[in-house]
């Protein structure tokens, strides 16, 4: 069943990317530089790499996370990805979604408003200078490996709203405002050989002839991830096929950008939906002349989002969205042989395993944490509580039985075993410091809750310490 996948004898789609989100749920260092070689495996032939904080700044090292890579860790990665034949695409952000750098004192100025952390000032002095350090700061590891740099620009959610952005907006319009800052950007990349990618939702209302002079200077990303390519989106009602026509004739390059997973929908794809949004936008690729398909996988909605589960746990929808990008279609029960794939051959070793075991740990705890969040139990445990306010009246041995504190108890502490699993399944994917992150946002507010409403009544029933201390 397994080799339905990977029928033809060369893909639908010249290029085939899948996007690595890393400022949720990170690979380790070994894991990271192992990666090219599993892409391989699934024929694909583009990272979209979204290094974020996990990437050895040096300009402004604060950028850096706990667990950044070093950059013999980068060059390991690149290498590997170029013995691979598998070409990789940095993604620094341009203008929104940068809650790295806007959340430091030191950036802080460079907001576009004072009361959001995610969106640069495209007119305040200094803004452009930083994002001109972190992209050089990125090519100095890329040299020799790069071709095209994806430079964000979506979703900047305050645009044109200081009073500076606003004056000039109102005169000219918001394209031009968003041009007159893209510009030397993509102008500091092409003079370097580079073709910039940037993602299109900014673009959809822009005059032809400002496309027109973005086309000769960088590509489009067409970005959608629902199951049909329609719909409402930043409020203007959409037929994606006629906003690729459009762009195209202005002159534009297009690449088609799916989504294997969206953090929206969890710690585990719904497969199904995922393959037919990837389904979709690849046929539209084939049909449109598309430079490439991008299947996104979002670990987080942004910087400041909690993260969801990553790669480890996602192989069935990244592989079935490979697949689709070779063959061009969706064989019948794509989802069981998808998983029948991973559990054979070299894929066993590289994916197989590792998948099976992430993903059972990950379900199991993603089905406790649903039916404790829903548990009536919670009710009795509120009725308990309520009598601490009338000390003199509380009856530990009533309550203990009446209200099963103890069986509830026991409910929720089976969710500190399902955690460990979680952590063991993933041990040396993810580094411990994401890990203990990604459980106890899971894990602790259940816990808190239990023992704000029981221990401040039953002391002796309280969770302890230790319990927490475990996770941090």
């Amino acid at each position: 069943m397994s080799d339905i996948l990977f029928q033809r004898a060369s893909p639908a789609v010249a290029v085939r990317g899948i996007h690595l989100d890393l400022k949720g749920m990170p690979p380790t260092a070994e894991r990271l530089v192992q990666l090219p070689e599993i892409f391989a495996e699934l024929k694909i032939n583009a990272l979209l790499v979204e290094w974020e904080d996990t990437y050895p700044f040096t300009t402004y090292p604060e950028l850096r996370c706990p667990t950044a890579y070093d950059e013999d860790t980068i060059r390991r990665f690149l290498d590997n990805a170029a013995q691979h034949g598998v070409e990789v695409i940095p993604l620094v952000q341009c203008l929104g979604h940068l809650e790295n750098p806007l959340l430091k004192a030191r950036f802080k100025h460079l907001r576009e408003v004072a009361t959001s952390a995610g969106e640069l000032c495209p007119r305040r002095p200094g803004a452009r200078d930083l994002v001109l350090a972190m992209f050089d700061d990125v090519l100095k590891t890329h040299r020799g490996h790069i071709r095209r740099f994806h430079i964000g620009g979506d979703e900047p959610w305050t645009f044109g709203s200081c009073p500076d952005c606003k004056a000039f907006a109102d005169k000219h319009g918001k394209a031009a405002l968003y041009r007159d800052y893209l510009m030397p950007l993509l102008e500091h990349l092409n003079a370097q050989g580079i073709r910039p990618l940037v993602w299109d939702d900014e673009m959809r209302r822009w005059p032809d002839e400002d496309l027109k002079r973005l086309a000769a200077k960088a590509d489009l990303v067409v970005w959608w991830y629902a199951d049909k390519l329609e719909g409402k989106a930043f409020g203007q009602d959409l037929v994606f096929p006629d906003l690729v026509k459009h762009f195209r004739s202005a002159g534009a390059h297009w690449w088609a950008g799916s989504a294997f997973k969206v953090s929206g929908e969890g710690d585990l794809p719904p497969v199904e939906k995922r393959a037919v949004n990837n389904l979709l936008w690849t046929r539209e690729a084939v049909n449109q002349q598309a430079d490439g398909v991008l299947a996104t996988g979002w670990t987080r909605g942004s910087v400041t989002c909690t993260q969801v589960g990553g790669l480890e746990t996602a192989w069935d929808s990244i592989a079935l969205a490979a697949a689709i990008m070779w063959d061009g279609d969706m064989p019948p029960d794509a989802v069981a042989v998808t998983r029948a794939h991973l559990a054979t051959g070299r894929c066993k070793d590289l994916i197989g395993e590792p998948f099976s075991k992430c993903f059972a740990a990950s379900l199991a705890f993603k089905d406790w944490k649903q039916k404790m969040d829903t548990h009536g139990g919670w009710q009795w445990m509120e009725r308990s509580a309520s009598i601490s306010f009338e000390p003199e009246r509380i009856n530990p041995f009533t309550d203990r039985r009446f209200f099963s504190i103890d069986k509830f108890r026991d409910e929720l502490l089976a969710g500190v075993g399902k955690a460990r699993d979680v952590m063991a399944a993933h041990r040396g994917l993810v580094p411990e410091f994401w890990l203990k992150r990604y459980v106890a946002a899971r894990l602790f507010h259940g816990l808190n809750r239990y023992n704000l409403l029981v221990g401040s009544v039953h002391t002796d029933l309280r969770i302890p310490d230790s319990v927490f201390a475990e996770f941090r």
